[in-house]
C-alpha cells in the first residue's frame, strides 16, 4: 500500500527528517514526558536540520549509541559522547583525536572564508567563576598553575569543598570576587595575562568557543550592560554576580592560525544540554541566538570555532573582568514564553516558506 502525504506527516521527526523507525524514538518519547527542560532539548534535536545525514550516521555509530536506549540512559550517553567527541583537540595529533564538529560529516556547516570577511569582529564570553571552578578540580590542578596564578593575581587559587556544587559554593564565589576586583585594579594588561593562563590551563580538550558578531553586540558592551550581553548570547546558565571574560577579535585571527581553525554554524550537538539554545532557520548561514528577554526585538548571529590559546587569547581579551548584576534568565519556567517569542522573531526576520514550514512541523507555529 502506498503511503499518502498524511501518513508521512504523522511520522516522528529526528533532525527534521521523517522516520519510520529510529534507535532514539523510545528515549525521546520518555524524555518528552518528563522534566520540561529535557523536553525542550528533545524538541531541538528533533528539529535541527543542521545535523546532516552523514553526521547523524557517524553519531549513531559511536560507542555510546550502539544500543536502543531508554530516556535516562540516552541523556547520560549524550553527556559522555559530548565529552569524548566534541571536547577534543583542534589539530589532530599523535592520538588521532580531533573534535567531531571539525570533521567531514559536519562540512555542510562550515562557513567559507570567502563568505566571512577577515575584518569582521567576533565576541566570545565566558564565566571567570566557572573556569576557576573547573580548574580547581583534580584533572587540571597542578603546582605550576598554583604558582603562576599566585604570581599574576597575588592571590591563591580558590578552593572548593569536596562534594560541593557550583551553585552552593558561596565562599568560593566570594574568593572569585576578591580575585576579579584585585586583578582589575592592576589593569587590562594583567587581565590579559590571567586570561592567557586560564585558556592554556584548560588545554586542548575544550569545547568550541561560541561567538556573536561585534557589530550586533557593541551597543550592549559600550553601555556596560553585561547582563544584557549575556541575555543576547543566550547564556541562561549564569548567575547574578558572576564575572565575565570578554574577548573581541577579528576573524582574521582565526584564519591566520591555520586551516583547522575553521568557523562553523553551530548545531544541537555542540549546544549539548542547553535549553537556551534554539536551532536556526533553514535559510540561515549562521546560528541565531535566542535572547533571554521577552522583547521581540533583536537577536544576533552566532558561530562556533576552535578555542583561542596562548598569546592569541591574551591579545583578544579586550576588557577588564565584568560582573553581571542579575541572572540572564530569571526563571527556567520562562523558557516556553521566550521560545514562542523567538519563533515570532524568526518568522519575521526569515519570512521564507521554509521557515514557516519548519516551525509548523515541530509545533512551534500556530
Amino acid at each position: 500500500m502506498t503511503e499518502t502525504p498524511t501518513d508521512l506527516r504523522s511520522l516522528p521527526l529526528m533532525f527534521d527528517r521523517r522516520r519510520t523507525n529510529h534507535r532514539w524514538l523510545r528515549a525521546f518519547q520518555e524524555l518528552e514526558q518528563g522534566e520540561w527542560t529535557r523536553r525542550l532539548i528533545c524538541n531541538n534535536w528533533r528539529m535541527d536540520h543542521r545535523v546532516s545525514q552523514a553526521r547523524e550516521t557517524r553519531i549513531l555509530e559511536a560507542a555510546e549509541f550502539q544500543d536502543e536506549l531508554d530516556g535516562e540512559t540516552w541523556w547520560q550517553r549524550r553527556y559522555e559522547h559530548f565529552g569524548r567527541t566534541i571536547c577534543q583537540p583542534t589539530v589532530q595529533g599523535p592520538s588521532g583525536l580531533q573534535s567531531a564538529y571539525l570533521d567531514v560529516p559536519n562540512g555542510s556547516n562550515a562557513i567559507a572564508r570567502s563568505a566571512l570577511p577577515a575584518y569582521e569582529q567576533l565576541v566570545h564570553v565566558a564565566s571567570l567563576n566557572r573556569i576557576l571552578w573547573r580548574l580547581t578540580s583534580g584533572e587540571y590542578l597542578t603546582g605550576d598553575l598554583r604558582v603562576r596564578f599566585l604570581d599574576l593575581t597575588d592571590r591563591l587559587l580558590p578552593e572548593r569543598l569536596m562534594g560541593s556544587t557550583f551553585r552552593d559554593a558561596i565562599e568560593f564565589q566570594g574568593r572569585v570576587n576578591d580575585i576579579a576586583e584585585g586583578v582589575n585594579r592592576l589593569g587590562i594588561k594583567r587581565v590579559k595575562q590571567v586570561a592567557n593562563l586560564l585558556c592554556d590551563a584548560l588545554g586542548e580538550r575544550q569545547p568550541p568557543w561560541w561567538a556573536g558578531f561585534a557589530q550586533e553586540l557593541m551597543p550592549l558592551i559600550e553601555d556596560g550592560d553585561w547582563t544584557g550581553l549575556a541575555q543576547m548570547l543566550g547564556l541562561g546558565h549564569l548567575q547574578a554576580g558572576e564575572w565575565l571574560i570578554v574577548w573581541r577579535y577579528e576573524v582574521r585571527v582565526l584564519y591566520m592560525l591555520g586551516a583547522e581553525f575553521q568557523i562553523y554554524r553551530p548545531t544541537v550537538v555542540e549546544a549539548d544540554d542547553s535549553p537556551c539554545h534554539f536551532p536556526s532557520p533553514p535559510k540561515s548561514s549562521y546560528g541565531i541566538t535566542m535572547p533571554l528577554c521577552p522583547d521581540e526585538e533583536g537577536a544576533c548571529r552566532e558561530v562556533i570555532h576552535p578555542p583561542l590559546m596562548g598569546e592569541v587569547a591574551a591579545e583578544a581579551c579586550s576588557y577588564v573582568f565584568c560582573q553581571i548584576a542579575s541572572p540572564p534568565l530569571s526563571a527556567y519556567n520562562e523558557l516556553d514564553t521566550l521560545r514562542r517569542t523567538h519563533c515570532l522573531r524568526l518568522a519575521r526576520e526569515y519570512p521564507q516558506t521554509e521557515t514557516y514550514s519548519w516551525l509548523s512541523r515541530h509545533g512551534n507555529w500556530p
